[in-house]
């Protein structure tokens, strides 16, 4: 049961990222929310040039100022990750963008294709910049946009040429890159995973985990090898999701994902960190997209006041929680009207001390 005050998250795609598009975000709408820290995108999930560190440094410093939220920078993993000329993202996406993407086997982890190099760079940049504004750290966005399959170290093996082994290891590495990075350059970073995927069953049945739980494992072996001080959280994002069909089901995800999860908090004891996520809404019946499929569309939460419960059992159990303001949830948190709906409710169960 925890009893401290979680330090409450919020991630979304309303808004701009600071570079590559107007870089224009009403922080001051984020003044007086019930969140310590907002993800900020620094750049687009499809974003392949280099990081204005300058730039970023000052609109980060600004967000600070005007939100009095802790700025985390977003990176993706996405920018090493191929895609091809018959996926659905490859004619959504600019000629110089995909031009590059299509070079790349499944995902540079070798750095064959340039792109490793460009994602570690921009990681040291994500790093400096957390450390030089005074966020706790950095969020990883892991999710394959360019192409689900690569999940699948099998197809990252085919792609690559090499084996099932040899792609694992090379998984890794790139983690343990990750981690003396981090280590270098914010050596007591918080790195927020928005998932690790370690209780993905369709990926653990085959004998393998998703190719990019490898690349985390790797980070948290380098960390307790080299006795860093980095803390990797695991969002929460696939054990959990971001929607339950019932607090029952919520409850019992989070019971499957602790047991999962045992032996990983036995061999990392200083590095990894369990949070938890959800998806709020303010009127069910303006759901859409994805919430309108799976867990999200059997759950009968009418209105914000119905996530009472589900808030109450996620403040119990973690102490770092992130929330997701959807768009198809009719979330914005730039929004006043919405910000109206949805603050009072979550401050009132995540901020109240009678609560922890």
């Amino acid at each position: 049961m925890n009893t401290v005050m979680a330090y409450l998250f919020l991630i979304t795609f309303c808004g701009s990222a600071l570079q590559g598009q107007n870089g224009i975000n009403d922080w001051k709408a984020l003044a007086g929310s019930p969140y310590d820290g907002y993800a900020v995108r620094l750049v687009g999930g499809y974003y392949l040039d280099p990081l204005d560190h300058d730039k970023l440094l000052d609109g980060l410093k600004k967000m600070k100022k005007e939100s009095g939220l802790d700025p985390w920078p977003w990176i993706f993993l996405n920018r090493m990750i191929g895609t091809k000329k018959d996926g659905e993202k490859y004619k959504l996406l600019p000629e110089k963008t995909r031009s590059r993407l299509v070079k790349i086997k499944g995902m540079d982890i070798f750095g064959e294709a340039g792109e490793l190099d460009g994602f570690l760079d921009n990681w040291k940049t994500s790093l400096v910049l957390a450390r030089e504004v005074g966020a706790p750290g950095v969020a990883l966005d892991v999710e394959s946009y360019n192409d689900y399959g690569m999940y699948d170290v099998r197809k990252l093996a085919d792609a690559q040429g090499k084996t099932v082994p040899e792609v694992v290891d090379g998984l890794k590495q790139v983690g343990a890159r990750m981690a003396d990075i981090a280590a270098k350059e914010y050596p007591d970073a918080k790195v927020l995973s928005y998932f690790i995927g370690m209780t993905r069953d369709d990926f653990r049945m085959s004998g393998h985990l998703m190719s990019v739980s490898y690349i985390l494992l790797g980070f948290l072996e380098r960390c307790a090898d080299k006795k860093y001080g980095l803390k990797l959280i695991a969002g929460g994002e696939v054990g959990l999701g971001y929607c339950s069909r019932d607090l029952a089901s919520l409850k019992a995800k989070i019971d499957y994902r602790d047991r999962a999860y045992e032996r990983y908090r036995q061999m990392y004891p200083d590095s990894l960190v369990l949070g938890g996520i959800i998806a709020p809404w303010g009127d069910a019946g303006k759901k859409d997209g994805w919430l309108k499929m799976g867990e999200c569309v059997k759950c009968d939460i009418k209105n914000i006041e119905g996530f009472t419960p589900y808030f109450k059992t996620l403040a119990s159990e973690y102490n770092f929680i992130s929330i997701y303001a959807a768009r198809k949830a009719n979330y914005d948190p730039f929004n006043a009207g919405d910000a109206a709906i949805f603050n009072p409710v979550i401050k009132r169960e995540f901020k109240t001390e009678k609560n922890h």
